[in-house]
């Protein structure tokens, strides 16, 4: 897909294409607001400047959706291990 050939308003599906995402990846990224959109009742519309900005500036990683493991046991100055209460 060309990049300069896509329309100025794209559906999530054209977004999804560009990016090439899964149609549920790409409405899961829209939702958290991974990419400027405009809800015009229940569509979804996202500008391509958006597209081109989501491309062009470098992300901050984003934390993950899911509580991270916690360790097991802490470790104490001796470099023996407590197993947490």
């Amino acid at each position: 897909m060309n990049l300069a050939e896509l329309p100025p308003i794209l559906t999530v599906e054209e977004f999804a294409a560009a990016m090439r995402l899964g149609r549920g990846t790409a409405y899961e990224f829209v939702r958290q607001g991974g990419v400027r959109h405009v809800r015009c009742g229940r569509a979804i519309r996202i500008p391509r400047s958006a597209l081109f900005e989501l491309l062009r500036e470098p992300q901050e990683p984003r934390e993950a959706s899911f509580p991270a493991s916690e360790p097991l046991a802490d470790e104490n100055v001796d470099g023996k291990s407590t197993p947490r209460a």
